[in-house]
């Protein structure tokens, strides 16, 4: 059974990919001799004055110089909001900044800030994506993660993807990402698909999600959405210290993650169609009359 993508995994979808990328540091050099210094983490500092400054400017416009050492974007008349919350083990608060960007194309930026003893210490940023959703960050503050959400879409296909970020190491990392929902139009009928996914922390190695996979008849079917094929799919992800990243534990026969090596299962148009596509076929060839004429069976014309 094949899921008709009618055009390449859009390209937010792919971006999601890089969110667990450390951000190159600059290069120290000297006049005379500019590879003499070896590479140096970046590193912005605020101090607890101008700390002060921004959590008195809670909803409004930051300063040109104070929005410079936040943000990567130039600066934007536009408002910037504060969360506070802990990230890491050490048991002090971290700031997150962040704004939404209404221009061209809806986005946003937001800034991990990180308490040290010489001041607050710019960790790292993340674009926010507000052009299907709008959304806001958040923080679990419970489960030390901080939550924003991407999405996808194109003819036929849409998708929410929410992605958890931890603080390692004084690196603003994304550790594990959940397809929330995704829906698609099936090739050569008028049938779709969708997921619908939910999560569960069992404590700090490990979280549950679980996955309803749904086909349901087309708009023109003699019966109207109903539901051709339904599974359901716990998969518990663990946490791996080493690559810092929640993992899946798949179920046997189950298609490999997706090839950047994140564990993530984000398959774009394909998410876990592979796995139930015998089924699927098979419920095409011989399941009910209706069933075989709203998934396109082509003996049934």
């Amino acid at each position: 059974m094949k899921i008709y993508a009618p055009m390449l995994w859009f390209t937010l979808f792919l971006q999601l990919t890089f969110c667990c990328n450390t951000p190159t540091s600059p290069v120290a050099a000297t006049e005379a001799n500019p590879s003499a210094i070896p590479p140096q983490k970046a590193s912005k500092q605020l101090s607890q004055a101008q700390i002060d400054s921004i959590l008195m400017l809670q909803g409004k416009v930051l300063p040109n110089a104070l929005w410079a050492i936040a943000f990567e974007e130039p600066p934007a008349k536009t408002p910037v909001f504060i969360l506070t919350g802990n990230l890491d083990q050490d048991p002090e608060p971290e700031l997150v900044l962040w704004y939404y960007w209404e221009a061209m194309h809806p986005m946003g930026e937001l800034c991990l800030l990180d308490q040290k003893q010489s001041g607050w210490e710019k960790i790292g940023t993340e674009y926010l994506d507000f052009f299907r959703g709008t959304t806001p960050p958040s923080i679990d503050n419970q489960n030390k993660m901080l939550l924003t959400y991407s999405y996808g879409s194109g003819s036929g296909y849409g998708a929410e993807v929410l992605n958890f970020y931890q603080n390692h190491n004084d690196s603003l990392t994304c550790v594990f990402r959940l397809l929330e929902t995704e829906g698609c139009n099936i090739l050569g009928c008028s049938a779709f698909r969708s997921i619908h996914a939910g999560y569960q922390f069992k404590d700090s190695s490990q979280i549950l999600a679980t996955y309803r996979y749904e086909v349901c008849a087309g708009l023109d079917s003699r019966y109207p959405e109903k539901i051709i094929f339904e599974k359901k799919l716990v998969i518990p992800f663990d946490w791996d210290s080493r690559q810092k990243l929640f993992l899946p534990k798949l179920p046997p026969d189950f298609p490999p993650p997706s090839t950047d090596s994140s564990g993530f299962l984000d398959y774009g148009e394909n998410t876990f169609d592979i796995f139930f596509e015998a089924e699927l076929e098979k419920i095409k060839r011989h399941g009910p009359r209706w069933k075989r004429v709203a998934l396109g069976n082509p003996e049934e014309n």
